[in-house]
Parts: C-alpha cells; sequence; structure tokens
C-alpha cells in the first residue's frame, strides 16, 4: 500500500530490547492514520531525517489490523500502517513525472522571458520532456522542447525559478 501526507505527532522510542522504533499520524485531506516504523526500518539511511523534514512524503507499507482487548465492539479494530519504505513527495513525483507542461498566455511571451526560461531549463538537465504551451484567445500552440535537446530534472529549484521568472506558477508535472 502506498499512501501520501505530512508527518504528524512523531515520537520515538524503544523496545523491550533497546531497539529505536518510531510511530507517527500520516496525515492527509481525507484523515490520517498510525504508521508504525521498525527498527530495521528507521535505522535505514536517510530515513528519520525524511520523516523529521515537515516535507509531504510518500510512504510505501503493509496495512495491519491491531485489536483493542477493553473497548467496545466498534473500537475493538484499528488500522495501522507498518512502514516498509518512505520517500520525499517532491523526489516521487519527479521520478514518476513523463514532462513539464508549461503554459503560458501568448501575450506574455517575450524573447527576454523565453531566454530566461531557456537558461533556467539548461541548468537542471534530466530526462524530463519539456512542453511549451503558449495561448491566446483563439488557439494554442504547443512547442516540444525536447526536439531543441531540451530535457530537465523537474525538481522544486527548477519550478520556483520557472514560476519569479513569470510571476505566478505556470508548471505542471504529467
Amino acid at each position: 500500500m502506498t499512501l501520501a501526507g505530512l508527518v504528524e505527532q512523531y515520537r520515538e522510542m524503544r523496545t523491550r530490547s533497546g531497539d529505536p522504533i518510531a510511530y507517527f499520524q500520516l496525515e492527509d485531506a481525507h484523515g490520517q492514520v498510525e504508521v508504525i516504523v521498525r527498527p530495521a526500518a528507521l535505522e535505514a539511511p536517510g530515513v528519520r531525517e525524511i520523516l523529521r523534514s515537515g516535507e509531504p512524503i510518500l510512504v510505501h507499507g503493509r496495512a495491519r489490523v491491531e485489536y483493542q482487548r477493553d473497548a467496545d465492539d466498534d473500537e475493538k479494530r484499528e488500522g495501522k500502517l507498518l512502514l516498509l519504505g518512505v520517500e520525499p513527495l517532491a523526489l516521487a513525483l519527479s521520478k514518476k513525472a513523463r514532462y513539464l507542461r508549461l503554459a503560458l498566455p501568448l501575450e506574455e511571451v517575450d524573447r527576454r522571458t523565453l531566454t530566461e526560461l531557456r537558461v533556467e531549463l539548461e541548468r537542471h538537465p534530466g530526462s524530463c520532456a519539456v512542453q511549451l504551451r503558449l495561448e491566446d484567445p483563439e488557439q494554442a500552440y504547443a512547442v516540444e522542447l525536447r526536439d531543441l535537446g531540451l530535457r530537465v530534472e523537474p525538481n522544486d529549484e527548477l519550478l520556483s525559478s520557472i514560476e519569479r521568472i513569470f510571476g505566478r506558477h505556470i508548471g505542471e508535472l504529467r
């Protein structure tokens, strides 16, 4: 099972045998689920840093149902997630993206902004194709920038720099 969300109420403790174990609530717009991080997963390189980062994450895990002894029938079962792996959501999305679509009204495009855009795209080489969609009231034009040899590594730094050039969000990963 794979879920995305934010880490809330992160806490670490020790098992009876002295090994570190962690628990947290993974929260998204639909609710939250408790996640259990066993010692082997917690000690994997980078896991603690990702869980403490405050950034949205993608959790890979196994669903688990726990039963409470002293609860009413409705409260006897509680779903939890046993963490098998975790990665920053931004990284997961950039790995899955096939292309970056940039959409702009045609009247906002000039030589200076196109030159700045090209410089930024060239600063982030990668394998993701880029499509520039120029729109006017009658029609839209799509330019595949891979034909110019421009492919990028779509990451937060690139998307932020494009946003600075145009003064707003124009990019979408697909």
